[in-house]
């Protein structure tokens, strides 16, 4: 086997790993975030979740006037957690604590500043839109 085959195969498995394996999680752990962003004046906001250990996960941005949702794949720990979002005038808003768990659905209405957490749908979750029901 010449030294480029060996190369060849001997990188292989760090390609696999560069192609998305080190950023997946289980399953289990990934959060559907949904920004209703409605500010006035209209703004591009960037979302950031706050884990109750204090550390900022970056979720995403979301742009005016619409609702985006944003995932969220770490670990889930016990404790009230909170949504941060920022324009660019370096304003913050800050959501109330809420509870987080595996494969919960959060929508963040703003300006309201209202959360509310569901459950994933096969547990009675609510649905997305566009879905309709059985």
């Amino acid at each position: 086997m010449s030294l480029r085959s060996l190369l060849s195969v001997a990188l292989l498995p760090l390609a696999a790993c560069a192609t998305g394996g080190g950023q997946a999680a289980p399953a289990g752990d990934e959060v559907i975030v949904v920004v209703e962003n409605n500010f006035r004046p209209m703004r591009d906001i960037t979302i950031r979740l706050i884990s109750p250990t204090g550390a900022r996960n970056m979720l995403g941005s979301a742009s005016p006037n619409r609702s985006t949702s944003l995932r969220y794949y770490g670990s889930v720990d016990a404790g009230n957690y909170r949504l941060i979002a920022a324009g660019h005038e370096r304003e913050e808003v800050l959501s109330q604590p809420f509870v987080l768990f595996p494969r919960a659905r959060v929508v963040w209405s703003l300006p309201q500043n209202a959360v509310n957490v569901y459950p994933p749908e096969d547990e009675g979750g609510e649905r997305t839109e566009g879905e309709k029901a059985p």
